[in-house]
């Protein structure tokens, strides 16, 4: 995004309509053959609206008029693309970690934010996605600083039976770090 932090460009949804308009029309294409554009915006924009929310294959694939495989094989290629990232569960048991339904985040929390229609930062501060997008920002704010030290992300989220939860609990050393965000 040079042009936008340069200043030769103003209008963040200019920079990412056209992100979004290289990734449906080269690599998405590249890797999983013919896309139907509008599906594939409907679905990337369902994602989006979901961020930070436990992941729910039907929900996105009804939202965007898929079937639920399709939605996952595009899932899929959104984390293999680096757009998309899955935070698991909490457990003692690092096996139920794996198989535990994780939560869907996005590494652009502009991109989330463009997608799910916030026209500015006082719109989405006082919005109804204020709490999912600073969750969005801080977990993967999280997670790329362990990348840019070369470092395992032991990033996790802890919800119990009681649907308790515990935003982001992070894991070093034999001891836990538990971390809840709430907006002022």
């Amino acid at each position: 995004m040079p042009a936008l932090i340069s200043g030769q460009l103003t209008d963040r949804r200019v920079m990412y309509s056209s992100y979004i308009s290289t990734y449906i029309d080269r690599d998405i294409r590249d890797i999983s053959g013919t896309v139907d554009s509008l599906n594939f915006l409907n679905f990337i924009t369902a994602a989006a609206a979901l961020t930070g929310q436990i992941l729910n294959y039907r929900t996105i694939a009804q939202a965007s008029d898929i079937g639920e495989v399709k939605a996952k094989e595009w899932l899929s290629i959104l984390e293999t693309l680096g757009i998309v990232f899955y935070l698991r569960p909490y457990s003692n048991n690092v096996l139920k970690r794996t198989i535990s339904t994780p939560k869907l985040y996005f590494f652009d929390t502009g991109l989330v934010a463009y997608l799910t229609k916030w026209s500015d930062r006082d719109t989405l501060m006082s919005g109804a996605m204020s709490g999912a997008i600073l969750e969005n920002f801080v977990v993967s704010e999280i997670i790329k600083s362990h990348y840019n030290c070369g470092l395992e992300p032991y990033v996790y989220y802890y919800r119990d039976k009681d649907a308790k939860e515990i935003d982001i609990i992070i894991e070093g050393d034999g001891k836990l770090f538990p971390i809840e965000l709430n907006l002022p």
